[in-house]
Protein backbone atom coordinates (compact mmCIF):
# COMPACT_ATOMS: atom_id res chain seq x y z
CA UNK A 1 0.00 0.00 0.00
CA UNK A 2 2.65 2.09 0.72
CA UNK A 3 4.65 1.54 -2.02
CA UNK A 4 1.20 2.86 -4.37
CA UNK A 5 1.51 5.58 -2.51
CA UNK A 6 5.29 6.73 -3.07
CA UNK A 7 3.93 5.54 -7.23
CA UNK A 8 1.63 8.18 -6.88
CA UNK A 9 3.69 10.95 -5.40
CA UNK A 10 6.37 11.26 -8.17
CA UNK A 11 3.89 10.46 -10.55
CA UNK A 12 1.73 13.72 -9.56
CA UNK A 13 5.81 15.43 -9.67
CA UNK A 14 5.81 14.24 -12.84
CA UNK A 15 7.59 10.65 -13.63
CA UNK A 16 5.41 8.04 -15.30
CA UNK A 17 3.87 5.46 -13.89
CA UNK A 18 6.69 3.25 -14.82
CA UNK A 19 9.38 5.53 -14.18
CA UNK A 20 8.05 5.81 -10.52
CA UNK A 21 7.40 1.75 -10.24
CA UNK A 22 11.43 1.24 -11.64
CA UNK A 23 12.67 4.09 -9.73
CA UNK A 24 11.31 2.89 -6.73
CA UNK A 25 11.94 -0.71 -6.76
CA UNK A 26 16.19 0.71 -7.57
CA UNK A 27 15.73 2.59 -4.17
CA UNK A 28 14.97 -0.57 -2.00
CA UNK A 29 17.22 -3.36 -4.34
CA UNK A 30 19.40 -0.13 -4.04
CA UNK A 31 22.01 -1.17 -7.27
CA UNK A 32 20.46 -4.26 -9.42
CA UNK A 33 20.49 -5.54 -12.99
CA UNK A 34 17.74 -5.31 -15.91
CA UNK A 35 16.44 -8.38 -15.05
CA UNK A 36 16.14 -8.37 -11.13
CA UNK A 37 14.05 -4.70 -11.90
CA UNK A 38 12.07 -6.37 -14.23
CA UNK A 39 11.23 -9.12 -11.31
CA UNK A 40 10.75 -6.44 -8.49
CA UNK A 41 8.55 -4.40 -10.89
CA UNK A 42 6.29 -7.32 -13.03
CA UNK A 43 7.94 -5.15 -15.93
CA UNK A 44 9.15 -6.50 -19.32
CA UNK A 45 12.30 -6.30 -19.79
CA UNK A 46 12.58 -4.02 -22.47
CA UNK A 47 10.51 -1.68 -20.99
CA UNK A 48 13.09 -2.08 -18.10
CA UNK A 49 15.12 -0.83 -20.52
CA UNK A 50 14.04 1.98 -22.30
CA UNK A 51 12.81 3.33 -18.61
CA UNK A 52 16.13 3.11 -16.88
CA UNK A 53 17.43 4.91 -20.02
CA UNK A 54 15.16 7.58 -19.46
CA UNK A 55 15.86 7.74 -15.74
CA UNK A 56 19.43 8.28 -16.52
CA UNK A 57 18.72 11.12 -18.48
CA UNK A 58 16.66 12.36 -16.23
CA UNK A 59 19.69 12.20 -13.27
CA UNK A 60 18.08 9.27 -11.33
CA UNK A 61 19.77 6.38 -12.13
CA UNK A 62 23.65 5.93 -12.54
CA UNK A 63 24.85 2.67 -14.31
CA UNK A 64 27.70 1.03 -13.36
CA UNK A 65 30.04 -0.78 -15.29
CA UNK A 66 29.76 -4.55 -14.06
CA UNK A 67 29.55 -8.07 -15.84
CA UNK A 68 26.24 -7.79 -15.46
CA UNK A 69 25.94 -3.99 -15.57
CA UNK A 70 23.65 -2.84 -12.52
CA UNK A 71 22.29 0.38 -11.76
CA UNK A 72 21.69 1.95 -9.13
CA UNK A 73 19.10 4.96 -7.78
CA UNK A 74 20.00 8.56 -6.27
CA UNK A 75 19.02 8.99 -3.50
CA UNK A 76 15.11 9.71 -3.01
CA UNK A 77 16.22 12.83 -0.66
CA UNK A 78 18.25 14.18 -4.03
CA UNK A 79 16.15 13.36 -6.81
CA UNK A 80 12.82 15.08 -5.21
CA UNK A 81 13.59 18.37 -4.13
CA UNK A 82 14.68 18.82 -8.08
CA UNK A 83 11.53 17.59 -8.57
CA UNK A 84 9.71 20.14 -6.57
CA UNK A 85 12.16 22.45 -8.28
CA UNK A 86 10.90 21.97 -11.90
CA UNK A 87 7.13 21.73 -10.94
CA UNK A 88 7.69 24.92 -8.76
CA UNK A 89 9.24 26.26 -12.07
CA UNK A 90 5.90 25.11 -14.02
CA UNK A 91 3.76 26.68 -11.52
CA UNK A 92 5.28 30.05 -11.76
CA UNK A 93 5.23 29.99 -15.87
CA UNK A 94 1.44 28.75 -15.88
CA UNK A 95 0.93 31.39 -12.97
CA UNK A 96 2.71 33.98 -15.18
CA UNK A 97 0.57 33.10 -18.53
CA UNK A 98 -2.69 33.24 -16.12
CA UNK A 99 -2.46 36.61 -15.33
CA UNK A 100 -1.26 37.68 -18.72
CA UNK A 101 -4.37 36.45 -19.86
CA UNK A 102 -6.14 37.97 -17.08
CA UNK A 103 -4.78 41.11 -18.27
CA UNK A 104 -5.68 41.14 -21.66
CA UNK A 105 -9.02 40.01 -21.42
CA UNK A 106 -9.61 43.24 -18.34
CA UNK A 107 -9.06 45.35 -21.96
CA UNK A 108 -11.53 43.50 -23.62
CA UNK A 109 -14.85 45.57 -24.33
CA UNK A 110 -18.11 43.23 -24.64
CA UNK A 111 -20.99 44.10 -26.29
CA UNK A 112 -23.84 43.76 -24.45
CA UNK A 113 -26.43 40.83 -24.91
CA UNK A 114 -29.26 41.35 -26.25
CA UNK A 115 -31.83 40.21 -24.21
CA UNK A 116 -34.65 37.35 -26.34
CA UNK A 117 -38.03 38.21 -26.80
CA UNK A 118 -40.64 35.18 -26.16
Amino acid sequence: MKQEEDVKVLVGLGCTLLQAKIYLALVKLEEANIIEVSKATNVARQEVYRVINELQNRGFVEKKLSRPVVYEALPIQETVPNLLKIMQGKMNETQAKALELMEREKNTIRKPKLQKKY
